[in-house]
């Protein structure tokens, strides 16, 4: 332990010695032998220095190790060994940091049982009720008289016919609020996973303690060693590796033991590919074995700590502890899920609405193709309705986040797909094609009726007054229509508002008057166009009034609909945040389905 290892001491401000290290793991091997009278005292390039601690009566002193050859700890191997020239000129092979089930299968049995105790906790058993307690177990052997040989033909041939000489039980302390942030991810019902290098035992124990398995599950262990019976509600899976390669389906609970770096990767590419429907994954680990996995899922979030910034160098998320990861979706996530549904929908809404507009133009104009708006007013479409969205997208939130915190099930919305889906995708071409209907027929119908309501100083109606007359309206109607998808307001999307309002009128007066003024084009089509619109009382009525009261009224409608007869989660928890489910529509649910009126979860389940 003092000697088989990369460990780097340095000398602190205080005075004392310090270790630095490639993982905790390591280090806690070495203070450990230090704690046990021999410790890490300096290291040149081949030359180990481990001083004795003193005893009564004596002086402590110092030996020197000289490091023939050092194999490396991997993955593959999960071992690392140090050939060594003792101070009395012995020449032995140190294995330390090797997992149980492979250094026991490399030892001599005879010397290995010979130099420890058998009895009740033998070399074997020792190792394995430690792994209970959640520890995680190394085990130490040695090998005198090995020869110097190249690092991977020799490997093989040194690291056998080992004596076993102990074996050590590493606590590795889950972070802060690991437990807690599992069992809130469970409630929001994502799908857990636990990959680990460690023993079976050790891998249930760390599972419990993390709350990703629990009492009342029924515990499978693949290979099948018998089960821990419970109710037959939710199913936890501890697995080796090994015997999940025909696992596909992902459980509500699993814990994986044996894990290594690539074997995880894997691991992580069967769940994403081979499940159906296909899952979003996300992979989160703090080790540069972990790694492999990050890169292979959907998301990848790294842990920056003591196991090095490999696992953060590689993810699309870095974040300084697992808690973290809470906020991350909970908060960030859902928002922007929910964001990015709500824009995506509305501009496929008002896009479809320009184009059947231009449909039911064309049923009049007998399929001609006869322009109906200007050429560049009709390009700035999405110009003037780009603001709102943009807010929406940036600033729009349903409920605070201590509701989500409060109602973990709020963040399923994103899973089940309830935002952006066919479906509704659907239901928004039904509602644009009678949008569109409105916003042109409103206008047709008005210019068709008195001439001289559209008439000014002289000039008749025409088809750029119409069109500009349907172009405005439409605009308008989609303003409002965005205005009513905002679930929380700021100053600077109120100034969106008014800015997208000024950008419209501005820029149709300056296509109709300034820039043919500026250009000399005065027999352009558009030419006073703006003069004669602007200046008729009917024109503001029905395009500023009239038509986006009647589209909004049948958002309205159909929104009422849904939220009477078929909400979904996100509108249960938006009643949560505003406290109307303690109130009187909890009392008018009750009543109408005859359940307890103060049961928000009992509404979020329905939904």
């Amino acid at each position: 332990m003092a000697v088989c290892h990369t460990v780097v001491p340095e000398v602190r401000e205080d005075g004392t010695t310090g270790y630095q290290a490639e993982s905790p793991d390591e280090e806690a091997l070495v203070e450990g032998a230090c704690d046990l009278g021999l410790a890490f005292a300096s290291r040149t390039v081949d030359v180990v220095d481990v001083a004795l601690a003193s005893t009564s009566g004596t002086k402590g002193t110092s030996l020197s190790y000289t490091v023939l050859a050092t194999i490396p700890f991997d993955s593959t191997r999960k071992r690392m060994s140090a050939i060594v020239r003792l101070p009395n000129g012995k020449v032995r092979v140190m294995t330390t940091k090797g997992a149980d089930n492979i250094v026991f299968g490399l030892a001599d049995a005879a010397a290995g049982y010979a130099k420890v105790p058998r009895g009740a906790r033998g070399p074997e058993r020792g190792p394995r009720e430690v792994a209970r307690d959640g520890l995680r177990t190394l085990v130490l052997a040695q090998r005198d008289r090995a020869r110097r040989r190249s690092f991977v033909a020799a490997a093989a041939l040194i690291e056998k016919d080992l004596a076993i000489v102990g074996a050590t039980a590493i606590e590795d302390k889950l972070q802060d609020g690991v437990p807690s942030t599992i069992a809130e991810l469970a409630k929001a019902e994502i799908k857990l996973w636990v990959l680990t290098g460690d023993k079976m035992e050790t891998a249930i124990n760390i599972g419990y303690s993390a709350r990703l398995l629990t009492p009342d599950m029924y515990l499978v262990k693949l290979p099948v060693e018998g089960a821990d019976a419970g109710p037959l509600g939710d199913y936890g899976v501890a697995a080796q590796l090994e015997a999940l390669e025909a696992v596909v389906a992902a459980p509500v609970a699993s814990a994986a033991a044996r894990a290594v770096a690539d074997k995880k990767r894997i691991l992580v590419g069967l769940v994403r590919r081979k499940t159906n429907p296909a899952p979003i994954t996300l992979a989160i680990g703090d080790g540069a074995n972990d790694v492999g996995m990050i890169q292979e899922a959907n998301i990848g979030v790294g842990i920056s700590g003591k196991e090095g910034r490999q696992a953060v160098n590689n993810a699309d998320f870095a974040i300084a502890q697992f808690r973290f990861l809470k906020p991350l979706l909970f908060h960030h996530g859902r928002k922007n899920y929910r964001r990015m549904s709500k824009v995506i929908i509305y501009s496929f809404f008002k896009n479809m609405v320009l184009t059947f507009v231009l449909f039911c133009f064309q049923a009049d104009c007998a399929w001609s193709g006869t322009s109906f708006y200007e050429s560049w007013v009709y390009s700035g479409f999405n110009f003037f309705l780009g603001l709102i969205p943009l807010a929406i997208g940036l600033f729009d939130h349903d409920v605070a986040d201590a509701t989500v915190d409060k109602y973990p099930r709020l963040y399923a919305a994103g899973l089940h797909r309830m935002d952006l889906n066919v479906t509704n995708m659907a239901y928004g071409t039904l509602e644009a094609v009678a949008a569109s209907v409105a916003i042109y027929y409103l206008p047709r119908e008005v210019y068709w009726r008195p001439m001289s309501v559209w008439q000014d100083h002289g000039k008749a109606m025409d088809v750029w007054v119409l069109g500009t007359a349907v172009f405005v309206g439409m605009v308008m109607a989609m303003m409002a229509r965005a205005c009513l998808l905002v679930d929380s307001w700021n100053k600077v999307q109120l100034g969106f508002v008014v800015l997208q309002h000024l950008m419209l009128f501005t820029f149709i007066i300056f296509m109709a008057q300034a820039y043919v003024a500026w250009y000399g084009f005065y027999d352009y089509d558009y030419y006073g166009v703006a003069y004669h619109a602007y200046a008729l009382p009917v024109f503001w009525l029905v395009s500023c009034v009239l038509v986006p009261t009647v589209v909004s009224a049948l958002q309205l409608l159909v929104l009422g609909v849904h939220l009477d007869f078929f909400p979904s989660i996100n509108d249960i928890g938006k009643e949560l945040d505003h406290g109307l489910v303690d109130g009187e529509h909890a009392t008018v649910t009750a009543r109408r389905r005859s359940e307890p009126a103060d049961a928000a979860p009992a509404a979020l389940s329905r939904a």
